[in-house]
């Protein structure tokens, strides 16, 4: 057995047939060269002097196979020229790859870009030093510096950007508050309120009390003050268009649904028809009635237009005028005759009385024509005329005095017109006093008519209302007669 001790202090025993060769301890991993010599060991003690068991014991050691020749000198020197080169190779990646050289690197490009700021902040180009500055910044990054003088210079360099940030801030508020009032004004409001509360921000992150940034912030919240009504007017407009389109679409299916009613009336009265039949006579004083044979009876339908009214209004003024210049020529011709009594003047003062009354008449037509309506029913429209002719003064027919009131003429061939405009149908009453309208459609109408003789003047102005199909019954005689007037004898 060979036996020996690693470096560690472990003894290690192994066969002879491994001398020469290396093993590798167990206990420290190693490796060792075994002695090519035996050295003897007592029994009961190890190479060292040591006590052993007696018994023996498994090498505290894995061998390995050495090159046949070579000595335990060569490998002490192998191993040498091993550690050297990873030293050097270390050395080497050390060098290349792991010395941190970034400081010595940018050193001058930091200085520069500290110098170009400085110069730009001096000539006032605060936007060009607030570029240099963070691009300064940008490239130092988090990065932790060694060099005491750099991380100085970095440091107060990172005090200048946010200096020269903060007036930069405030030159350019004035702007920034003109292109929120231009986004305002546009009504991007979204737009505005963010450019606003960006002043505000500028001006809070600052933490600046100076009056120009007061004036700023309030300025801002002006602004969105402005904003926030805005907001709210547009929320209103569009509250009332929406309500006015509803309204709209509301009055829309109103009017469709009219419609389809109408037209499902219209449907209905075009299936009725009525026929109206009657007779006609005037009873007279002495109690004898005389059948009105061959009388026109007319069927109107219920409006009429007002152009006809103002029509007959302007000609019942004309007339008046044109009488009154007759009895004013009247007046002046006696006025110019000798008066030893005054009879002349009496009646020359009666005749410009009457030529006064008809001035006066013409002009209360005149004003009441403009106030005439442009559609109207017919019992209005003959209402208005009656009112004309009531309102007309003695003394129109020149140059005999009318004894009696125009009021109790009928109007005769004066409603003529309106007659004319809103007549349906025209019969005749027969040879026994009887006339008939056939097939009348639903609706409302009057039955006109006017009979004049050489003793008297009848006027008729019935309403007439055709609800359903069948017969009505509608005579024409004395207690039906709007106007009955009786020639004076």
């Amino acid at each position: 057995m060979i036996a020996f001790h690693c470096q560690c202090g472990n003894n290690i025993e192994v066969p002879d047939e491994h001398a020469g060769k290396s093993a590798k301890c167990r206990k420290c991993g190693q490796i060792v060269a075994i002695p090519s010599a035996r050295i003897p060991v007592h029994a009961g003690e190890s190479s060292n002097g040591q006590p052993t068991s007696g018994k023996s014991q498994p090498p505290d050691v894995s061998v390995e196979d050495q090159p046949s020749g070579m000595s335990s000198d060569a490998k002490i020197v192998i191993a040498a020229i091993g550690a050297g080169a990873v030293i050097f190779i270390g050395f080497l990646i050390w060098f290349f790859a792991i010395r941190d050289t970034w400081e010595q690197d940018h050193l001058a490009q930091i200085l520069a870009l500290r110098d170009q700021a400085t110069e730009l902040r001096a000539s006032n180009d605060l936007p060009g030093a607030s570029a240099k500055l963070h691009e300064l910044l940008a490239l130092v990054g988090k990065r932790s510096l060694a060099d005491e003088s750099l991380r100085t210079a970095v440091d107060d360099s990172r005090k200048d950007s946010q200096e020269v940030d903060r007036l930069l801030v405030f030159q350019q508020l004035p702007k920034h508050l003109q292109d929120a009032a231009d986004l305002l004004a546009a009504d991007k409001l979204e737009e505005a309120r963010a450019a606003y509360y960006a002043v505000l921000d500028a001006v809070q992150s600052q933490g600046t009390n100076s009056p120009d940034a007061l004036r700023a912030a309030d300025r801002a919240k002006d602004g969105l003050r402005r904003v926030d009504a805005r907001q709210a007017a547009i929320a209103a407009e569009r509250s009332r268009q929406e309500a006015e389109r509803v309204a709209a679409e509301q009055r829309k299916a109103q009017e469709a649904m009219l419609a389809k009613q109408r037209m499902e009336e219209e449907a209905r009265n075009a299936a009725i028809r009525a026929t109206v039949s009657g007779g006609a006579w005037i009873v007279k004083g002495g109690g004898s009635s005389d059948l009105l044979r061959g009388m026109k009876v007319y069927l109107l339908k219920p409006e009429c237009g007002g152009t006809t009214i103002r029509e007959y209004y302007k000609n019942a003024a004309d007339s008046a005028k044109e009488i009154a210049l007759l009895w004013r020529k009247a007046a002046k011709d006696d006025r110019e005759k000798p008066d030893e009594y005054g009879i002349w003047k009496r009646s020359a003062d009666e005749y410009d009385s009457k030529a006064d009354a008809l001035d006066e008449y013409a002009n209360t037509v005149t004003a009441d024509a403009k106030k005439i309506a442009d559609r109207m029913d017919v019992r209005d429209a003959y209402n208005l005329m009656r009112k004309a002719a009531d309102s007309e003064p003695d003394g129109k027919q020149y140059p005999i005095v009318v004894p009696f009131p125009a009021s109790a003429m009928p109007l005769g061939a004066g409603f003529g017109h309106v007659v004319q405009e809103c007549a349906q149908k025209t019969v005749q009453v027969n040879i026994d006093g009887k006339f008939l309208f056939d097939a009348v459609p639903r609706g409302k109408y009057y039955i006109y008519a006017y009979w004049s003789t050489e003793f008297s003047s009848t006027e008729w102005l019935i309403p007439l209302n055709v609800k359903e199909s069948g017969a009505i019954s509608q005579d024409l005689f004395n207690d039906t007669a709007e106007v009955i007037w009786n020639k004076p004898e």
